[in-house]
Parts: C-alpha cells; sequence; structure tokens
C-alpha cells in the first residue's frame, strides 16, 4: 500500500490557500473579533474568507468591484415643496 502524500490529503474539495493579505487594525477590534469568533466556533480567518468570497459574489467582479477608488455616491435629490392651496373650480359654461 502507498503512502499519501501530504498534498493528497484535500479538505471538502477546498483549493490550496497560497496567498495572504496582511492588514492594520485597532489591537482591540481585533481582539475582540477572534474572541466572538471563538464564541460562534468558527476562526478570524474563515470569517473573513466568508467575508471576501460574499463582497466578490455580490459585486459578481465587476470592475466597480476592483477600483482602486472608493464608488461615488449620487447626491440626493431634493423634493420641491408641495403647495397646500385649494385648487377653485372653473365656473360651469353653458353652451
Amino acid at each position: 500500500m502507498a503512502k499519501k502524500d501530504a498534498k493528497d490529503k484535500g479538505s471538502k474539495g477546498s483549493k490550496k490557500k497560497n496567498a495572504q493579505l496582511i492588514l492594520r487594525l485597532d489591537k482591540e477590534e481585533r481582539d475582540a473579533f477572534v474572541e466572538m469568533c471563538k464564541e460562534l466556533d468558527t476562526s478570524a480567518a474563515r470569517e473573513i474568507r466568508r467575508f471576501i468570497r460574499g463582497f466578490l459574489k455580490e459585486h459578481d467582479g465587476t470592475e466597480e468591484a476592483w477600483s482602486p477608488e472608493p464608488p461615488v455616491a449620487a447626491a440626493p435629490v431634493a423634493e420641491a415643496p408641495v403647495a397646500e392651496t385649494p385648487v377653485e373650480e372653473a365656473p360651469a359654461t353653458e353652451d
């Protein structure tokens, strides 16, 4: 019987993770996030990966999702005030 290599071990058909994302955040935020993940019986890395997959799916890989600049929000349109004056009926005309 041949021994399986460590590479042959598949974890639920997932692809091998071969990249890192390094980010900076407040220590208190990081600690609170890690603690919350532990309480929810998950890992911080798993939740961040889930967020990234959801974000990509939500934006469907469109250019806007990959734009280096933040999206510009449309300016709110002000509604014109409505006058509360009664409308007079036109006098009836005889034909």
